[in-house]
């Protein structure tokens, strides 16, 4: 009782201070204005706070009314916790694929990302979030599949020990989709992280160039530009990691549930507990990693902003030469504006 107790606070805590953080730095930077990216995570800090205020109060009342078997004697809103944990279990982990596919298109195809990728888009992108999610999770109301009473008979989920055929069917499906999920993000973050070691090693082999290149850009803007490109791959990672490790064993429990049909009520729980956590754990990601990330940028705005002058005078046409040049060609690749769109 109080290990939940304090789960429900510290997640009500930090996506409540993360909400404030994000609306802080969205009115002091505009930047973030602008960011599709970010856009994303606002969607999925408040999809993490819905989903704790939905099912995490049943929660805490099934365990003071245990002996009473309160969930036994009021199964609609059994079905209802049942419910929303599905629901959230589709659409947490589709923004954050929406996310990590952002990230994609930012990093490795910047021209295509800034005409085609806004934030009106974005929106879009989290309404069919939950509109997949509403539907997958609509399914055992309208008989395909149900939600039942689970051991220890304190919390409800879909049906997934294969009593019927529809029940194995729906299981099934509903790991399919968080298995797909899975590997679209991870493949994109490891794109993307690829792409950006490629970038960082072809810089510094290119110091010449981008000494050029300086002389139409100031680096401390450069820098803050790829810092911020940074902090949002570390946040993507970060989430990548906590989604990976809190939905695993549930998603490798409902398989084997569903296929071997082995019943093990304890790892059941182990399982639901642990994919539990990630609604949780999502905003204290980006708290830390976004700390970390003001402090980078503090560093470097207080270095002293003294722009080497070049030793070879460069003209006018030199200097529109450079301009028309793709920016791979001047030593400066994909950390553009416009992937911050």
């Amino acid at each position: 009782m109080v290990t939940i107790m304090l789960s429900f606070i510290v997640g009500i805590m930090g996506n409540s201070l993360a909400l404030g953080v994000l609306y802080k730095m969205r009115s002091n930077h505009s930047e973030m204005r602008k960011s599709v990216f970010y856009v994303l995570v606002e969607g999925l800090v408040w999809t993490d706070l819905l989903g704790i205020l939905l099912t995490a109060p049943i929660t805490i009342i099934t365990y003071v009314m245990y002996p009473t078997k309160w969930l036994c004697a009021h199964p609609h809103i059994c079905k209802f916790g049942a419910f929303a944990g599905a629901l959230f279990g589709i659409v947490t982990p589709l923004i954050i694929c929406a996310m990590a596919i952002e990230r994609l298109f930012s990093i490795n195809y910047p021209y295509t990302f800034s005409v085609s990728f806004t934030q009106s888009k974005a929106k879009l992108s989290l309404i069919a979030c939950w509109g997949v999610g509403l539907f997958v999770a609509s399914l055992p109301l309208m008989g395909f599949g149900k939600y039942e009473l689970q051991y220890p008979h304190m919390w409800c989920f879909l049906n997934w020990h294969a009593e019927t055929p529809l029940d194995t069917a729906y299981a099934l499906t509903y790991a399919s989709i968080n298995v797909l999920t899975m590997l679209t993000l991870v493949v994109s973050s490891v794109t993307v992280i690829v792409t950006l070691l490629k970038m960082r090693t072809y810089r510094r082999s290119s110091v010449g160039s981008t000494r050029q290149f300086s002389i139409l850009k100031n680096p401390d803007v450069a820098q803050k530009q790829r810092e911020v490109e940074l902090q949002m791959v570390w946040f993507l990672v970060g989430i990548m990691f906590v989604y990976v490790v809190c939905w695993s064993p549930l998603i490798i429990q409902i398989i084997a549930n569903s296929t071997v049909r082995t019943k093990n009520y304890d790892l059941d729980v182990v399982a639901i507990r642990l994919a539990c956590l990630n609604q949780i754990l999502d905003p204290w990601v980006y708290i830390l990693l976004r700390r970390r990330c003001v402090r980078k940028i503090r560093r470097v705005d207080m270095r002293p902003r003294t722009l080497q002058k070049p030793k070879i005078p460069v003209s006018n046409h030199l200097k529109d030469f450079f301009m028309l040049l793709p920016l791979e060609t001047a030593g400066y690749p994909a950390f553009t504006k416009l992937s911050m769109k």
